[in-house]
């Protein structure tokens, strides 16, 4: 009997361990995740893609004839700070989101500290069921050899009508010369997204948010 208890609760590779402190007599709004289960969840949704995986080549536009329609975008970011951790919104809007059939479009850089940003963005994802979202950094061939940068961000698809609708999904992790860009492979089911009530998709456009910070 004791040995089979020791084999069950023998650990084996991609198990994981919660500690769940205590929140008697505290407010758990103040937690970014106040139990194991909101924790988990954060963990599922979190996904970690690298450029040459985002898109497989073989589904890239050809050489051939094709109509493609590039996205008509419009863009702004606002510095939220000079002191301390440099933090910086930007908003990207991308005009005739419907006819775009491009596998992934880049928004303009933006600058956060001393670092160059863009959003990626995969209209139909990798399966034709969700918009993909990333945070992908620029230029890397001219920052020094070993570069790692801890960042806070949260990427948004506005609500065009209400916006405490509006989604968004944060995370904060490292970036680095073999990790490129960071984002959400499921952002945000289509059916949402082109639903003309939900607020997401006003006039054939959609509004995109980076929120960054560089502790």
């Amino acid at each position: 009997m004791y040995a089979q208890l020791i084999s069950f609760s023998t650990l084996g590779n991609g198990d994981i361990i919660c500690f769940q402190k205590s929140l008697r007599n505290q407010h758990s709004e103040q937690y970014r995740f106040p139990d194991v289960t909101s924790f988990l969840k954060y963990v599922h949704n979190r996904q970690l893609i690298g450029h040459e995986n985002l898109i497989p080549i073989s589904h890239l536009p050809t050489n051939g004839p094709q109509l493609l329609v590039e996205a008509e975008t419009t863009s702004m970011m606002d510095v939220l700070a000079v002191e301390g951790p440099v933090s910086a919104r930007f908003t990207w809007t991308v005009h005739n989101f419907s006819k775009l059939n491009w596998k992934k479009s880049y928004s303009d850089a933006f600058n956060v500290g001393t670092y160059q940003w863009r959003i990626l963005m995969a209209p139909k994802g990798n399966n034709g069921d969700h918009l993909s979202l990333y945070l992908t950094v620029v230029n890397t061939a001219a920052l020094p050899s070993g570069w790692i940068r801890y960042t806070q961000f949260s990427l948004a698809v506005l609500n065009q009508i209400d916006d405490k609708f509006t989604v968004r999904k944060d995370t904060q992790l490292q970036f680095n010369t073999r990790v490129r860009a960071w984002g959400f492979a499921s952002f945000m089911p289509l059916t949402e997204l082109y639903d003309p009530r939900r607020g997401y998709l006003v006039d054939d456009k959609v509004i995109l948010e980076a929120y960054v910070t560089l502790p």
